[in-house]
């Protein structure tokens, strides 16, 4: 299957750490941060197993030996992490930062391969700095561990809504949209989605989103923190639902 392993589903409760130069030939750690969390957060000790994971596999290991420099552990079974297919492309106007963090929080957990910021006439402030950038980053590793997701999303840096009008196939949540359910004919391709910012389009840009595909996500009218939340779950659940019928 391309999403989660059906295998490592006996292990639902133990725990995930993202481990960037984890090779499952090599049975030592000494990252500091690694440690300290295995340690000190997860609270765990030798013989609790982990899953290890980077953007190339996952691990299930069993700790070992545990000190202050070091933690060593055996590596039970090991699965390629596969690229995804197919993708969900999250392009998401700037929000208040706390709500963009959300964002890309509930992103990284539904299973979504790519979040593009984009700066809309109507922001509040083009906030977006490379200091938030390696934040989202960091947001995105611990919503994958605590969710098991091992697609890590690609985070992008802001693109301006004109870079919109050049990419094709781009639908756009609206509340005058056809309904979600008709996403279920589009899930064997790559999906775009386009959420607006808290203050809505401009005249001019919704002028031109006249040519995109909407989509009514409810009938309520959403925050866009809570339309991310919808399409990206609602979107992965469809693509889950028919790779199973594919098998």
């Amino acid at each position: 299957m391309t999403y989660n392993d059906q295998k490592l589903s006996q292990h639902k409760h133990t725990f995930a750490v993202f481990h960037g130069s984890f090779r499952s030939d090599v049975r030592c750690c000494n990252d500091t941060e690694i440690i300290h969390r295995i340690t000190k957060v997860l609270r765990l000790s030798i013989g609790d197993t982990v899953i290890f994971f980077n953007t190339y596999e996952h691990s299930v290991c069993s700790l070992e030996h545990i000190d202050k420099k070091q933690i060593s552990y055996s590596v039970l079974s090991t699965h390629a992490t596969n690229l995804r297919t197919p993708q969900i492309s999250m392009y998401i106007c700037l929000l208040k930062k706390d709500a963009f963090f959300e964002s890309v929080r509930q992103c990284a957990a539904m299973g979504v391969s790519h979040i593009i910021p984009v700066i809309s006439e109507k922001i509040e402030r083009n906030w977006f700095s490379e200091k938030d950038f390696h934040k989202c980053t960091r947001i995105s590793i611990a919503a994958c561990e605590q969710a098991k997701n091992f697609h890590l999303p690609k985070m992008h840096h802001p693109i301006r809504f004109e870079d919109i009008t050049a990419r094709k196939n781009i639908f756009v949540a609206d509340p005058h949209g056809a309904p979600l359910q008709e996403m279920s004919h589009y899930v064997d391709n790559d999906i775009r989605v386009l959420i607006g910012p808290e203050g809505g389009f401009s005249p001019e840009e919704a002028n031109t989103l006249t040519e995109f595909p909407s989509l009514r996500l409810t009938p309520t009218i959403l925050r866009a923190v809570d339309a991310v939340a919808v399409i990206a779950g609602a979107l992965s659940s469809m693509m889950y639902s028919a790779d199973s019928k594919r098998l």
